[in-house]
């Protein structure tokens, strides 16, 4: 082997080496929030634990070491990785400027600054749990309109993130949570890294305002892996258009807040029909721009219809007597007798002939003979009746 290739081998090896040697540092050395300054007073945060530094008086929680959280459902998502409690609370007015400095040398200038704050109800905020924090957003920042740039580079530059109490909001205890979002790689699903920072406070001043159920988000649980404000492919191409991840910022802060759940479709009531009403004789005014109607022209009225006479209902005829039928008298035989003899006298033919014999008055055979003359006759009415 030459001197050459041996000098050329050596120096490929040196640089494998120290390319290997200097990969765990610069994987690991990111960042963490170094100092919050309120109202010109600066309180100084604690070095990474390390697995061996005890925290320190600070208001800023500390954290493992300055590795990001990666994963939207990673329970370090909260205050960063396995973070502890804080000793000491700051006070803060409503409406103070907070500014969080980072450690020196921030390595990214690709992606958003977050800040939130969450109450911690009437427990001490350095005894309150983080895990069940309910936050909502007050600031946020992502590409400077003018230039595509974006406000994360300002950090890699030295500037401190900047965020605003919510003027209004009511006093008592909150966490403030500072975070930066580093989208180097987030065109890779899972490629987002996370740095939150947590800074215990107490608020002061006369508001009264609390943020919206429906503006609150927990961590995690507040983003997802496929949201477009942590899944990128797109990042790096011209006119990207940025989409920042949980929900929007509050109200209290000036933000829109989150749109509230739509309610149930609720069917519309079927309107009932009415009868026309005739219109009023003045023109009425609704409010409109519109000029009211002039009114109808006057119509006579049409004469009232005479009253129709008054009718009387019809008689009803009585109804015709019934006759009452009463029992013949049953003749006596002098009646029979009478009424025979008048009865032969009507049904006796007109003699043809009669002769004339001188006779005496009353002879008893003249009576004889008339006797029976009388019933010959009625014999013979009878048969021509029957």
């Amino acid at each position: 082997m030459s001197l050459t290739t041996s000098t050329r081998t050596s120096t490929i090896l040196a640089a494998l080496l120290s390319a290997f040697l200097l990969a765990p540092a610069s994987v690991s050395a990111h960042g963490v929030v170094t100092e919050v300054r309120i109202n010109g007073q600066p309180f100084r945060g604690p070095e990474p634990n390390q697995g061996f530094r005890a925290p320190g008086n600070s208001i800023v929680r500390q954290v493992l070491d300055t590795s990001p959280v990666q994963g939207a459902n990673n329970p370090d998502l909260a205050c960063g990785r396995s973070s502890t409690l804080a000793n000491q609370i700051a006070d803060v007015n409503a409406g103070d400027e907070v500014q969080f400095a980072w450690s020196a040398g921030w390595p990214h200038r690709v992606g958003p600054i977050l800040t939130y704050m969450a109450s911690c109800g009437d427990v001490p905020c350095d005894q309150f749990d983080a895990s069940g924090a309910r936050w909502f957003k007050i600031g946020q920042q992502g590409k400077k309109p003018d230039s595509g740039e974006w406000f994360q580079a300002d950090i890699a530059n030295g500037a401190p993130g900047r965020a605003q109490i919510p003027p209004n909001l009511a006093p008592g205890n909150y966490i403030i949570r500072h975070e930066l979002i580093a989208l180097h790689i987030g065109m890779t699903r899972g490629g987002a890294e996370f740095y939150p920072s947590c800074s215990q406070l107490r608020v002061h001043g006369g508001g009264n305002g609390r943020p919206a159920e429906h503006e609150l988000v927990t961590f995690p649980g507040g983003y997802s892996d496929d949201h477009p404000g942590i899944f990128v492919p797109g990042i790096f191409e011209p006119g990207f258009q940025y989409n920042f991840p949980g929900p929007e910022i509050s109200s209290l802060a000036g933000g829109g807040g989150a749109p509230a759940p739509a309610p149930a479709p609720v069917p519309a009531p079927v309107p009932e029909e009415k009868a026309p009403e005739a219109p009023p004789s003045d023109p009425v005014n609704n409010g409109s721009n519109n000029a009211p109607a002039p009114p109808p022209p006057q119509q006579e009225a049409p004469p009232a219809p005479s009253p129709a006479p008054e009718t009387s209902p019809a008689p009803v005829p009585a109804p015709a007597p019934v006759p009452i039928r009463r029992c013949r008298k049953r003749p006596t035989a002098k009646e029979r007798a009478a009424r025979n003899a008048a009865r032969d006298a009507a049904a006796s033919p007109t003699p043809i002939a009669m002769e004339v014999v001188d006779v005496e008055t009353n002879p008893p055979s003249l009576v004889k003979a008339r006797r029976h003359h009388s019933r010959v006759m009625r014999r013979l009415a009878y048969s021509h009746s029957h």
